[in-house]
């Protein structure tokens, strides 16, 4: 009897590590844990001036968190001039006026020597946590983002420890 409950609980206690992938994407540029295998789809958003291909990795937890990485590779001198600030600030405007959102509760965050910024959203709709970074001419979009419920606090902020810049 004992030993049948010890192989439940084992059961429950571990099912959570089985439902996380550890993620490291095929151009060996970040890794980071997802909840699940995540799906990698890419838009095209260059301009006249410039090409900008955005390559997105993303995984769904239990039908309204989404968990993601976005790449914008920038083939220019952009990301590496004393306007990574403003660069990183148009990333935030875009990415919170697509999902018809205010950025809040703006801060400097860290990897490593790499200065990035956070910002928090919610419209009612969308609860986001949004990270953004650039590092040798890629910018890294790093997001949470809930569906009329807020993610899990544990969750969010395991997925955005677990996140590497390669």
């Amino acid at each position: 009897m004992k030993k049948h409950i010890l192989i439940i609980f084992c059961l429950i206690f571990s099912f959570p590590a089985f439902s996380q992938v550890k993620y490291t994407n095929p151009e060996k540029q970040f890794s980071v844990i997802f909840p699940s295998q995540p799906e990698y789809s890419t838009s095209d958003n260059s301009t006249e001036s410039e090409k900008m291909i955005l390559h997105n990795y993303m995984s769904i937890e239990n039908e309204n968190v989404v968990y993601m990485v976005s790449l914008v590779d920038f083939n220019n001198e952009a990301a590496t001039t004393s306007e990574t600030i403003q660069v990183l600030e148009n990333s935030v405007t875009g990415f919170f006026g697509a999902l018809e959102t205010t950025p809040e509760n703006r801060k400097e965050v860290k990897y490593k020597k790499i200065t990035g910024l956070e910002y928090n959203g919610n419209n009612g709709t969308y609860l986001i946590t949004y990270r953004v970074y650039i590092h040798n001419n890629l910018m890294y979009q790093v997001a949470v983002l809930g569906v009329n419920k807020a993610p899990i606090k544990k969750n969010k902020d395991k997925f955005f420890k677990s996140f590497k810049i390669l």
